[in-house]
């Protein structure tokens, strides 16, 4: 408990969200889904398995925390985007035309 803590568990959380979520959107996961599924995962892992465990459920800044964290990884996801996302059948990436000024 206290800052300690806090700053202890966001720093494990941020090491499994921001993987995760950045791997999800860079493969070409839409924002939607993948809101969804951190919603699911933040849901089991700080109300379902507390309850079912008999111990007090995570506080609102570990949900907080955890929302960011994933944000962020999804934001970068998105703005590096991996090849597999863009290849085509034939395994190369489209080339954009330019216009003509």
């Amino acid at each position: 408990p206290g800052l300690l803590g806090a700053l202890l568990t966001a720093t494990w959380l941020g090491a499994l969200l921001i993987p995760a979520a950045f791997w999800a959107r860079s493969t070409g996961m839409r924002p939607a889904v993948l809101v969804v599924s951190v919603a699911c995962v933040m849901v089991a892992g700080f109300l379902a398995v507390p309850i079912l465990l008999h111990v007090a459920p995570a506080p609102i800044t570990v949900w907080l925390a955890t929302s960011a964290l994933a944000l962020s990884g999804a934001w970068l996801g998105g703005a590096f985007p991996s090849g597999a996302a863009v290849a085509t059948a034939g395994g190369e990436a489209p080339v954009k035309e330019q216009e003509a000024p």
